[in-house]
Parts: structure tokens; C-alpha cells; sequence
């Protein structure tokens, strides 16, 4: 009854996998920040009218949470002014900095952004609310604002490490509210988790039992082969990849996928899944 054929040296192992999150980082043009005319920008907490700054990356996989977002060399006086946003592929946005000190209606804080790199993370940074102090490059929180000086029409204080969306554009965005103070950032970074991670895969079906002629293999192998070593193993040495130790000397490995599993007799090895998927 023992065949050795190349596919029963597989068979009696199956796995099943899980997608895993990656981390992706990508940046973006600078430039200056247009001020706000004299007339004003609009309505707060209703209508923008200005001429925002804007600068995009693309990011090539799904997006599942930002974990920062830093713009560099980042100066502007009177920090009140300005009101900073993330929108992602297809228009959603977010708040990253909502005018630290304004009512709305009020002018905000008056101490300036020194030339620096700002990292704006979820947790774990300081706070861009300092009144008239000045703050210098370095790690600081997402603020939304309070009370009447939060934006909360069409834009979302959405926590930074829930920010998803889709791969594509994602765009940074820089409003201006009052007039008289201007500044430039010579880029910016968007980093974050996505779908790129590959897949994780677990045993569900070895050759620890169920094999037809007695021949058990070890955990996590298939059923045991003429080399007597416990059967063929499947593993995954890195994302993406597949490899199978513990055959015979030049086998043929076919890798299948399928969407059943089952338990029935192959030559001297088991099925472990049917409605095998065919490729090619």
C-alpha cells in the first residue's frame, strides 16, 4: 500500500492563514503656508474659503491605523492660526491640530511653531496648547480642540491609530484662519500600519492521527514517508513564503489552496481540504 508518490509526502498537513499588518512610512512636498486674507477664510465650523496648503503621497496598500504624522522643518508664528488635517482616498478627513487656544471666534495661542520637526502621534507627546509660550520641534498629541474651538462638521476627531482607508492618495492639509502670520514646512511624513504584512498560518490538520497504513508523522508534519522521518513539514520562513522540508529526494511539491476541509484517505496520506481552488 506504500506508493511514496511526491504529493502523499504533503498531505496530512494544512494550514490556515491570517493576514498580518505592516508598517509603511511615505513623504510628501513642502512649502509655505498661504495666509489668510485680511477679509477672513470663512465661517468657523461651517465654511473654509481659503486657499489651504496641500501636499499628497500615495500609500499602495489599505491603510488600518496612522501612527504619525510629522511635518518637517516646520515653522509659523502664532500657532493659534493654524488648523491641520489628514484626508484620506475617496475625501474622509481627519484632525491632526485643531487651532491649540482658539474659541473659534478667538485668535488662539500666540506663541509660534520654531523651526523643527513636529511628530503629531495619538499618545504619548506633549501638548501644542501652550498660550503664549513658544514650542520647539518634538513629539506632541493630536488636539482636537474644545468646546466651541473644535471642528467637528465634515472633518473627524478620529483617534490617529484608527484612521483607515484605502490605498491611494492621502493628502495633507494646512488652513490658515487669521491673517498677518505666515510660515513653511519643507516636507512631511505619514506613517502608519496597512494590509502588506503577508499572511501568519496555523496547523489545523497533521499526521498526528488518521493516517491510512500506520504511519504517523510528528506534529505539525504530514504522514510519515519512506524516510521514516516523520513526514513532510510546511512552514513559512518569512511573509509570502512557503517551504516544505522532510521529503524525499527530488519530489515534486504542489502547493493548493481550498475552502473545505475534510478527512478522507489519499494513498498513504490524508486530505485535509477539498474544493481545491485550480490556478493556471
Amino acid at each position: 500500500m506504500k506508493k511514496s508518490l511526491a504529493l502523499a509526502a504533503l498531505v496530512g498537513l494544512a494550514l490556515t492563514s491570517t493576514a498580518t499588518a505592516n508598517n509603511f512610512s511615505v513623504s510628501g512636498a513642502g512649502g509655505s503656508i498661504p495666509d489668510a486674507p485680511a477679509a477672513g477664510v470663512g465661517v468657523w465650523n461651517s465654511t473654509y474659503t481659503g486657499s489651504p496648503f496641500t501636499s499628497s503621497v500615495t500609500v499602495p496598500r489599505n491603510v488600518t491605523g496612522i501612527t504619525s504624522v510629522t511635518l518637517n522643518s516646520l515653522a509659523h508664528t502664532w500657532r493659534g492660526d493654524l488648523h491641520v488635517i489628514l484626508r484620506a482616498p475617496g475625501g474622509a478627513a481627519h484632525n491632526i491640530v485643531v487651532r491649540p487656544g482658539s474659541t473659534g471666534a478667538s485668535v488662539g495661542d500666540s506663541g509660534d511653531y520654531l523651526l523643527g520637526n513636529y511628530v503629531f502621534l495619538q499618545t504619548g507627546g506633549g501638548s501644542v496648547a501652550a498660550g503664549a509660550a513658544n514650542i520647539s520641534g518634538g513629539n506632541y498629541n493630536q488636539f482636537f480642540n474644545t468646546g466651541t474651538g473644535q471642528w467637528t462638521l465634515g472633518i473627524a476627531n478620529t483617534p490617529m491609530n484608527s484612521i483607515a482607508g484605502a490605498a491611494g492618495v492621502w493628502t495633507l492639509e494646512i488652513r490658515d484662519w487669521a491673517a498677518a502670520d505666515v510660515g513653511t514646512l519643507t516636507g512631511w511624513t505619514l506613517s502608519g500600519t496597512d494590509t502588506s504584512g503577508g499572511s501568519t498560518f496555523t496547523v489545523f490538520c497533521d499526521g498526528t492521527s488518521g493516517c491510512p497504513c500506520g504511519n504517523t508523522g510528528t506534529a505539525n508534519s504530514g504522514c510519515n514517508n519512506s524516510l521514516g522521518a516523520g513526514g513532510a513539514t510546511l512552514s513559512q520562513p518569512s511573509p509570502g513564503q512557503l517551504q516544505v522540508t522532510g521529503t524525499r529526494p527530488n519530489a515534486t511539491i504542489i502547493f493548493v489552496q481550498g475552502t473545505v476541509t475534510a478527512a478522507s484517505f489519499l494513498y498513504d496520506g490524508k486530505l485535509c481540504l477539498t474544493q481545491v481552488v485550480r490556478f493556471g
